[in-house]
């Protein structure tokens, strides 16, 4: 581990550019994977190696490189200066460029508010090296942010290299699109930084399908919409028609229709129902075009077509007097409130009396849906419905989450934290319990299956990894990485996952990292006062491991001291003592012989 604490444990490497000339010369660089000390989430750190010419101080560098960097990125991108203070180092301004770039490249929804860290370090032969320590908003494209950020570097420092601006924006374009390629659509990443800031695991699985937690306990989402959701709900929510005897038969106030199968249909049922009138597709689904106000008789012609389109028929309704609304509900309260019009929104969630509240919550009951917009009319959504009369319009099981998040006006409101919240009570609940033991490969690999047999003998179905072997209850996992932090991923992508079991070595650990956000308790077995142990044991310490079990002979040693108080004393170190240990400081053992509480208890 670094003394700084800056950069501890790592993963894939990779070489980034080789740049600049005249005042600052940037080597080489990687990025590697590690784990972070606070959260227990990835963090990169990129190794850079530089060179500056004499006489340049690399802790003080003029505040006119700073301007140029800003001159060098796109407009739309904000730059800290302030935070780089009157006195500033080349560490300070190769975060500032990688947070730059990054919020220039990804999604303005997905940035952290954690910006990079940075460290300077001496190399040899008057070389010198910065270490940064980084959450990256999508790790994928991590590499290729820092090379971005070392473009747009070069030639800050000596004004050298006048092509390197145009170089960069080639290359910010290009990253932006791959990105964007792998990003799932605003909503989903508004419910990725939302999981991100709940400390939940989350991915998108393809388009707008996300999966939230790991094992057994992911819930996968469909942009807004549980996956949960009926398919019953989902089908009935396409037909108007439907949902509107649903809620009649609730003895909910919807509009007078009827359903029209030509143009004289629809004259007639105007007839009966009155101008003005709403004429509109049947299928909720059908482009809002197709939704015409008819004031006179001489526009049903016209508004026929377009509403019924090739397929036909077509749906006439009351016209309500009022304003619309969208109300969003989750479980059973309402979480937010708009005024919509024209695509605009403004926020009103303070004002929508509690009357009209239970409204929306029972018509989003009625149709099956933990999650629901409901669009309704009243003309005045602060009053109870025995002064200002409201009717329910529509439904959606995926209500669109920025008309509530960024609306035109008003205050955000956080509709995809509560749609998580309302599916976990906390992180501990999205993540499987992770035992781990560390060592040599035949005593990891030992303790290891010493913990699954028990795990097993439970009930509990259980994923073991090993430095290159990925089993399932005893089984190869097919199409899993060999082994190491790959393969615990993809078995906790496993969906009837009650739990992960890992026996690596200290140099998979040290390259790849743990892999998983959390881990209850892991031991670190033989003899650690090694380069190798010392690092993974630093590793595990900040990589959100709740207990770390050593062999007690290491406690006392003075390298141990300042984590003495985060370590825990083996009293065995046979393989079975090793897995009652582990199993006990995970919570997953009682007092009384090996006993396992069942995951479905």
């Amino acid at each position: 581990m670094h003394q700084d604490g800056v950069f501890e444990a790592g993963g894939s490497s990779r070489p980034a550019v080789s740049a600049g000339g005249g005042a600052l010369s940037i080597l080489n660089a990687s990025v590697r994977l590690g784990a972070n000390a606070d959260s227990g989430r990835t963090v990169y750190g990129a190794e850079i190696a530089c060179r500056l010419a004499d006489g340049q101080d690399p802790a003080a560098l003029d505040r006119a490189v700073a301007i140029r960097l800003a001159e060098r990125l796109p407009a739309s991108t904000d730059v800290d200066l302030p935070r780089l203070g009157r006195r500033f180092g080349l560490a300070d301004l190769i975060a500032v460029a990688v947070a730059a770039v990054e919020c220039a490249a990804v999604p303005r929804i997905l940035w952290s508010a954690e910006p990079p860290r940075a460290m300077p370090y001496p190399l040899a032969d008057g070389m010198f090296g910065v270490r940064l320590r980084w959450h990256p908003v999508v790790p994928a494209h991590a590499a290729a942010i820092v090379e971005a950020a070392l473009v747009v570097l070069d030639g800050v420092i000596g004004c050298t290299a006048p092509g390197s601006a145009a170089a960069f924006r080639d290359r910010l374009a290009g990253l932006r699109t791959r990105i964007a390629a792998d990003l799932p659509p605003p909503d989903g990443q508004r419910l990725l930084a939302a999981a991100r800031d709940r400390g939940l695991p989350a991915e998108r699985i393809a388009g707008p399908h996300l999966r939230i937690g790991q094992g057994r306990r992911q819930v996968h989402l469909y942009d807004s919409m549980p996956a949960a959701t009926s398919y019953g709900a989902v089908r009935r929510l396409g037909d108007r028609d439907r949902v509107w005897a649903v809620w009649r038969g609730q003895g909910l106030p919807v509009p007078a229709h009827h359903i029209v199968g030509s143009r004289d249909d629809l004259r007639a049922a105007a007839a009966s129902i009155g101008l003005p009138a709403v004429v509109q597709p049947t299928k909720t689904l059908a482009a809002a075009d197709r939704t015409v106000l008819v004031d006179s008789r001489d526009r049903l012609g016209p508004a026929y077509r377009r509403a019924a389109g090739r397929s036909g028929p077509a749906l006439v309704r009351t016209h309500p007097a009022g304003e619309r609304y969208r109300l969003v509900i989750v479980g059973r309260r309402m979480v937010a409130a708009a005024w919509v019009r024209d695509g605009a929104a403004r926020d009103v969630t303070d004002r929508v009396d509690p009357d009209v509240q239970i409204l929306a919550v029972t018509a989003a009951r009625s149709l099956g849906l933990a999650v629901a917009g409901i669009d309704l009319v009243t003309p005045d959504i602060g009053r109870p419905r025995a002064h200002a009369p409201a009717v329910l319009l529509e439904a959606t099981g995926r209500p669109p989450l920025d008309l509530h998040h960024a609306p035109a006006a008003g205050p955000p409101r956080d509709v995809a934290g509560a749609i998580l919240d309302s599916l976990f009570d906390g992180p501990d609940r999205a993540h499987l319990p992770v035992l781990l033991a560390v060592g040599d490969a035949p005593a990891a690999e030992a303790v290891a299956r010493a913990v699954r047999a028990c795990l097993q003998a439970a009930g509990y179905s259980t994923g073991l990894c090993l430095d290159h072997r990925t089993e399932l209850d005893g089984e190869p996992l097919d199409g899993a990485p060999a082994g190491g932090a790959s393969g615990l991923r993809a078995l906790a992508r496993e969906p009837y996952v009650d739990a992960l079991v890992a026996g690596l070595s200290p140099e998979t650990v040290i390259e790849q990292g743990l892999g998983v956000m959390r881990c209850r308790a892991a031991a670190l077995i033989g003899p650690i006062g090694t380069a190798a142990g010392q690092v993974a044991l630093a590793a595990m310490l900040n990589a959100g491991v709740d207990s770390v079990l050593v062999p007690p002979a290491r406690l006392a040693e003075p390298e141990m001291r300042p984590v003495a108080d985060r370590l825990r004393a083996l009293s065995q170190t046979a393989p079975e003592g090793v897995a009652a240990a582990l199993l006990a400081a995970a919570g997953l053992e009682q007092e009384s012989g090996m006993r396992v509480i069942h995951p479905h208890a």
